[in-house]
């Protein structure tokens, strides 16, 4: 079996069995830690989230290198690699503190300085986005890559295609989603931004998950997503999820700065139109 085919399968494996533990443990006691600031927090479920995903990843792959946002360790050796794991075991811890059911799991892999796979699962809905380069956006229910898993994977892969980047398109119908850094500064400054999109969409939203919204993008259930402060592991994954969908993105502020400003379209023009508006 190729080589990307197992990182593909490792993934969704060690996908499923975070995802398994993050949803055994919402709604329940949890230790909920200070990173930065009090608006800034990882809990106990991060951590073994994280663990969990390290031990299904080197059971197949013990020699790869894993950079996660969970593992400060892993920040120095991850700017120097340029074939590495890229993981946020829990995707919207906030949201998992206050018992919202909106979190995911997003595992990618990247390859000579490109990304190469990603996968989101959000255990919640049982939901899987997952893409291999060149080979398109996918979608299925966790059902059904437990049965595609069982059945030996071979060349078939399971779910069905994310091709919803219409070229037909009207921005004032836009469903846009947000991604608000928590440093209160950052924020403001995102805010002001975002007041300027408002006359020319349809509604925005901030559900909570970069992962997630990027899936949604590139799933057709959203037009775009604008975010502010976003690291590697909140985009890597579903970056290659929006391209591999036929949609467009781009990094406005450059490509040279760790927390970065991200926008994922369903098209190049609209990604532009965004641009121009939040300039």
């Amino acid at each position: 079996m190729h080589n990307s085919r197992l990182k593909l399968i490792a993934a969704i494996e060690a996908a499923l069995s975070a995802g398994d533990h993050m949803v055994q443990k919402f709604g329940t006691q949890i230790d909920i830690i200070e990173k930065t600031s009090p608006m800034d927090v990882v809990t106990d479920v991060d951590f073994t989230c994280n663990r969990i995903i390290e031990q299904v990843i080197h059971q197949t792959f013990p020699d790869d290198k894993i950079l996660s946002e969970e593992l400060q360790e892993s920040f120095l050796y991850g700017r120097n690699c340029s074939s590495i794991w890229i993981i946020d075991p829990l995707d919207g811890t906030t949201n998992f503190t206050r018992s919202i059911a909106f979190s995911s799991v997003s595992i990618g892999y990247m390859e000579n300085g490109a990304i190469t796979m990603g996968v989101i699962y959000d255990p919640y809905h049982k939901e899987f986005f997952f893409s291999l380069k060149g080979q398109g956006a996918r979608y299925a229910k966790s059902s059904e890559i437990i049965m595609w898993l069982n059945a030996e994977p071979n060349n078939n892969m399971p779910g069905k295609l994310c091709a919803s980047m219409s070229k037909e398109f009207d921005s004032r119908t836009a469903l846009v989603a947000l991604g608000i850094p928590s440093d209160p500064e950052r924020s403001a400054v995102a805010l002001s931004k975002t007041l300027k999109l408002i006359p020319y969409v349809k509604g925005i939203r901030d559900f909570g998950s970069s992962a997630l919204h990027l899936a949604y993008v590139a799933a057709g259930r959203l037009d775009a997503y604008v975010a502010y402060g976003q690291f590697v592991w909140d985009y890597s994954a579903g970056l290659l999820l929006v391209q591999e969908a036929g949609g467009f993105v781009t990094f406005p502020d450059g490509e040279d700065n760790d927390a970065r400003e991200v926008i994922a379209s369903r098209t190049q023009d609209f990604g532009y139109e965004l641009i121009t508006l939040i300039s």
